[in-house]
């Protein structure tokens, strides 16, 4: 069994006259939402997180791990930074076997098209849902594969075992 959970960082401060999108902080209202998904998931923490380097992602994830009772190997790798999904899926296809629950962390459109392509394959209905309709800020889908390898994803064996919208 293998489990994934897709993270979108929490809310950011729009970007300065620069237009730094990379280097966007989170506004006070994302701290606190970051802050509530560790809360919410402290007896959830994954093997491994595949973060985005990018400020807001990095930020999230450090305020959401504070949450949890031991820290989890966590690794910034540069092409999570406004992947595409193709791009996320084909990275969780390259873990190795004994990893069993990964987090990643990163940005829209490319986390919400994975959810949905992983919803699609395992037969979830999603077009009315919630799920389909948007992926905000905080929000968090984890999926369970009932699969050996990271190869094998996605897979008709899915299962969304939760979609929560932090607010």
């Amino acid at each position: 069994m293998k489990h994934v959970s897709l993270l979108r960082h929490a809310k950011a401060l729009p970007a300065d006259s620069s237009g730094d999108d990379f280097a966007r902080p989170l506004a006070e209202t994302g701290r606190a939402m970051a802050t509530k998904v560790g809360q919410a998931t402290m007896t959830e923490v994954p093997d491994l997180v595949l973060c985005s380097p990018a400020r807001r992602t990095r930020e999230t994830i450090a305020l959401v791990s504070q949450a949890w009772p031991h820290q989890p190997e966590v690794q910034f790798e540069v092409p999570l930074y406004l992947a595409e999904w193709d791009a996320i899926l084909e990275r969780l296809r390259q873990l190795p076997d004994d990893a069993t629950n990964v987090w990643i962390v990163g940005h829209n459109p490319g986390l919400h098209e994975l959810a949905i392509e992983f919803a699609r394959y395992g037969g979830i209905p999603v077009i009315d849902d919630e799920l389909g309709r948007h992926f905000p800020t905080a929000t968090r889908a984890c999926f369970s594969f009932d699969v050996a390898d990271w190869r094998s994803l996605p897979s008709s064996r899915t299962q969304l075992s939760a979609f929560v919208i932090t607010r």
